[in-house]
């Protein structure tokens, strides 16, 4: 096939009219600004680099130990002394490298360490060695070998997960904009299977709001929302961006995951519609495709194309309210490992739960190729999907496939979800008479009596000398002790949970068989109580949870009333000291038809209800 001659600059095109204006004493100036050190220096994102950093201070400091010269060591190293090293360093974190994937982590950061600074890579035989050496270390230091289990949050899991955020009054935020947020993060992390910096880094540029015509025929167009994550991981800066295209879902069964009703909501909430007129959902759904034509974009105002759709709220004279910056990752995964406790989950919640479950879905899926889902998944190659994010707990029917039997596909899909281990009386908090135990803990009672020698130092000096010069490294290392103070009761308060989520898996199994078996009454979980501090927050549950109408109009005011509910709600911050809470009704204020139903009778499949 010919190339486009038009696409060729010519002779003329590729002289500069300006070819006159270069001296010699530019070109040198050019020259004399050319670094190759930083110039050639390979590419890495902001959390690499803070990992790069963190090694090459071990090995200085390590260095320094020695009284060796760090650069020359690099260049002469030898199995001996990587040996030696990586002993030291497991000996000084003994806390946080506690698994044999970190120490390999450790051992890769080191060779691009050492790559960089000495321009050369590690001698073959050396990386050779190096695996037996480290496979030595790992046995001597009793280092964990099992990976993480890659535990998958299916669409099932998801809408109880999202369930228990929208109705219980434990998951509280200091924004309610927050809670829209995550419900819409959780929804495109499943959908589009991005990594969770892609996701939050999204701002109104990369989204494309759009009504096309109704492929059959219809007067009601579709809304589209097209997402470019141009953010993603990738070596030499960003890869090219992917572009999901998410239509609506007519009559939808659940609004709950619908990610155009949070979404819509948000950009109402932030005025971000260019149409001056176009404030509301009841205006959206007015619009039509004009004739001759099969689409009508909905622009956004220049001044909000590079604000985040997600962002982390801030401290104002008013109270708390929005910032224009990105809300962090540190902010989610603890909202999630929450959310994950409070609905009852066996499993941890983080981010890749949500990564895991499209990965699955989208290699299941008989209209998405290998290529396709490598393109999705931002891999390289199959192999990495293969070792990183397939499941190793088997969920294909293999019983069935040996004798020629029709799959159970719906049992096994249930056995493999994160729902099969809900269960809400799984112990969230350390019992109340454990709580001693954290204090009379030898290494909480350590780093206690290192805190308080410190402020007691600091006053002491402040008493005989208040202008003293070594006031201000004793007062970074007293509030370094005060962190590990806090840090060592947390870890402590954690491994008592732990102990005890784990004789409830235990004891409350063979709790549960005894009543059973003896016809005596099993332990229930207390009723939830739907009750709010906020009368915006319970109209929004109950603008949710509807069933789908059987017309298009009436279906429109059923989404109109549930994004209108959520704009308002974006809007306000819940005040955890109120007294007064508003209770969920029977019969939403806003229905016009008495549609709502009880929350627990909804669910995500089979029309919505159970």
């Amino acid at each position: 096939m010919m190339s486009d001659k038009s696409s060729i600059p010519s002779e003329t095109d590729l002289s500069s009219d300006d070819e006159e204006s270069y001296t010699e004493d530019d070109f040198d100036g050019i020259d004399a600004g050319f670094d190759e050190t930083t110039l050639t220096r390979r590419v890495y994102s902001k959390s690499s680099e803070i990992l790069l950093a963190s090694i090459e201070k071990l090995w200085r400091d390590y260095c320094d130990r020695r009284k060796w010269n760090s650069q020359a060591s690099l260049e002469t190293i030898t199995t001996r002394i990587l040996y030696n090293f990586f002993f030291w360093v497991l000996n000084r974190r003994k806390k946080t490298l506690r698994s044999v994937s970190t120490l390999e982590t450790y051992w890769k950061v080191f060779c691009l360490v050492r790559e960089r600074l000495v321009k050369s890579k590690l001698d073959k035989l050396i990386i050779v060695q190096m695996k037996d050496i480290l496979k030595s270390l790992a046995r001597r230091f009793n280092l964990k070998s099992e990976k993480r289990e890659k535990t998958a949050m299916y669409v099932e899991d998801m809408f109880e997960v999202l369930k228990a955020q929208w109705t219980s009054s434990e998951m509280t935020f200091d924004h309610e904009r927050h809670r829209l947020e995550l419900s819409l993060f959780m929804l495109l992390a499943g959908t589009t299977g991005n990594r969770p910096g892609a996701l939050l880094a999204l701002r109104y540029r990369e989204v494309q709001a759009t009504l096309i015509r109704d492929p059959a025929g219809g007067s009601e167009p579709y809304v589209l929302l097209e997402f470019s994550y141009t953010h993603t991981k990738g070596y030499l800066g960003q890869k090219d961006s992917n572009t999901f295209i998410i239509p609506e879902i007519r009559h939808d069964p659940c609004l709950i995951l619908s990610p155009h009703t949070y979404f819509l909501a948000l950009a109402f909430s932030d005025q971000a519609f260019a149409a001056p007129d176009l404030t509301g959902p009841e205006a959206l759904y007015k619009l039509r495709v004009p004739d001759r034509t099969n689409q009508l974009r909905l622009p956004w105002k220049e001044e909000v194309l590079d604000v985040p759709i997600f962002r982390k709220s801030c401290r104002t004279i008013r109270g708390i309210g929005i910032s224009q910056e990105v809300l962090p990752d540190s902010t989610i995964r603890p909202w999630l490992r929450k959310l994950g406790e409070i609905t009852g989950m066996e499993k941890i919640c983080h981010p890749y739960v949500l990564r895991y479950a499209a990965g699955k879905a989208f290699d299941s899926c008989d209209g998405i190729s290998d290529s396709l889902r490598n393109l999705i998944m931002q891999h390289s190659r199959t192999e990495v999907f293969q070792q990183h994010y397939l499941p190793r707990h088997i969920s294909a029917d293999t019983q069935a496939a040996y004798r020629r039997l029709p799959a159970q596909s719906a049992v096994m899909r249930a056995a493999s979800g994160m729902t099969r281990g809900l269960d809400v009386r799984r112990p969230r908090k350390v019992p109340a008479e454990q709580l001693h135990q954290i204090e009379a803990h030898p290494k909480v009672e350590k780093s206690r009596k290192k805190m308080d020698e410190l402020k007691q130092k600091i006053r002491q000096v402040k008493r005989e000398n208040p202008s003293d010069p070594c006031l201000p490294s004793l007062q970074a290392a007293k509030d370094e002790a005060v962190r590990a103070h806090r840090n060592e009761k947390r870890r402590q308060k954690e491994a008592l949970l732990r102990k005890a989520r784990e004789r409830f898996q235990r004891d409350q199994a063979v709790a549960d068989i005894q009543n059973l078996l003896n016809d005596l009454p099993v332990d229930a979980p207390e009723p939830v109580k739907h009750e709010y501090a906020l009368d915006e927050r319970s109209r929004a549950v109950q603008a949710l949870f509807t069933l789908p109408k059987k017309t298009l109009s009436e279906e429109r005011r059923r989404e109109s009333r549930a994004i209108t509910a959520l704009i308002a709600l974006c809007k306000k911050k819940e005040d955890r000291r109120r007294v007064q809470r508003s209770k969920m009704r029977d019969k939403s204020d806003t229905s016009e038809s008495g549609d709502n139903v009880a929350v627990d009778d909804v669910h995500p499949e089979s029309g919505g209800l159970r």
